[in-house]
């Protein structure tokens, strides 16, 4: 309730629209920064997976009809998706765990009761390095990001990372956390 009023809206359900792609196609049919993304296709969307997760099933071409609360009023947009909205954070890994934990390039460590208390999560662990070249580097998941889950599955250690990655079984890898200034991210990567 306080992020709607601050925003000055009467609901929260929905996702608030804080950066467009230059040139993509959301903001070539007329999506604002501002506006707050209700629905997907006429279903209801509430966290920013739910948003990947319908973009993800579709190529470049396709269009794709969402609905956004603008200035107290909905608004629905038909969006053609461009090459970079599709994947616009996407590296290739392979399926071997071996492989696809190494590709990760990143160093972790538990998350102390301050990083906790500071990101209001129970569970996580912190990027500590990250190599150039690598996954979390080549998809802008920065030293000092915090990792909840991946795949939704929670991670407190270096192991559940593994165990999550070891477990892929539909192609995709959703690393979820937020980043260093507390902005919640959702990343979702194709496995190859």
């Amino acid at each position: 309730p306080d992020v709607a009023q601050t925003l000055g809206v009467s609901r929260t359900t929905g996702l608030y629209v804080n950066e467009l792609v230059e040139g993509g196609g959301a903001q070539a049919a007329g999506v604002k920064k501002g506006d707050i993304i209700t629905k997907v296709e006429g279903v209801a969307v509430y966290e920013s997976s739910d948003l990947q997760e319908r973009v993800g099933r579709l190529q470049p071409g396709d269009k794709i009809n969402i609905s956004v609360l603008r200035d107290g009023n909905e608004k629905n947009f038909a969006i053609t998706l461009k090459a970079d909205a599709v994947a616009p954070k996407t590296a290739a890994v392979s399926k071997s765990a071996e492989e696809l934990f190494n590709k990760l390039g990143a160093s972790f460590q538990p998350l102390s009761k301050e990083q906790k208390a500071k990101y209001k999560v129970s569970n996580g662990v912190v990027v500590t390095q990250v190599r150039p070249g690598r996954l979390f580097y080549d998809t802008d998941i920065p030293v000092g990001s915090i990792i909840t889950n991946i795949n939704k599955q929670p991670i407190n250690s270096v192991a559940d990372i593994d165990k999550a990655i070891t477990n892929l079984r539909n192609g995709n890898l959703i690393i979820s956390g937020y980043y260093p200034d507390g902005t919640l991210f959702n990343n979702m990567f194709q496995v190859q």
